[in-house]
C-alpha cells in the first residue's frame, strides 16, 4: 500500500496476511528451520516459527526479529516449531518509522 519503493530501498512495513490458515491446507510443518520467503506461481510461501499463547487466543509467525499475527481456523495443539504458510492475500503497509 502506498508508493512503491525503488529497487534496493529498505522500508519498515507492517505485514498483513489477510487469510485464515488451516493445518494441512495452507499451513504445514516445515523441514526447514530458518525463516524464508519465496513466491511461486503467485503464492507466497513463508517459513517461520509458529507461536501461540497459552490460552490459544492468538497465533503468530516469528520471522527473524519480526512477529506476524495470523488467524487459525481452530486452535493448534502443536508446539512452537517451524511451519510453512501459503498465502495469496498479503498487504504491506509502511510504518513511516
Amino acid at each position: 500500500m502506498g508508493i512503491p519503493p525503488a529497487i534496493g530501498e529498505e522500508h519498515d512495513v507492517e505485514f498483513d496476511l489477510n487469510e485464515v490458515f488451516s493445518w494441512g491446507k495452507n499451513l504445514i510443518p516445515s523441514s526447514r528451520e530458518a525463516p524464508h520467503i519465496t513466491i511461486i506461481n503467485g503464492v507466497t510461501r513463508i517459513t517461520a516459527q509458529i507461536v501461540q499463547n497459552a490460552d490459544e487466543e492468538w497465533a503468530a509467525l516469528q520471522l527473524g526479529d519480526s512477529i506476524i499475527l495470523i488467524e487459525l481456523d481452530e486452535p493448534s495443539t502443536q508446539e512452537s516449531r517451524f511451519v510453512e504458510v501459503k498465502a495469496t492475500k498479503i498487504h504491506l503497509y509502511p510504518t513511516n518509522i
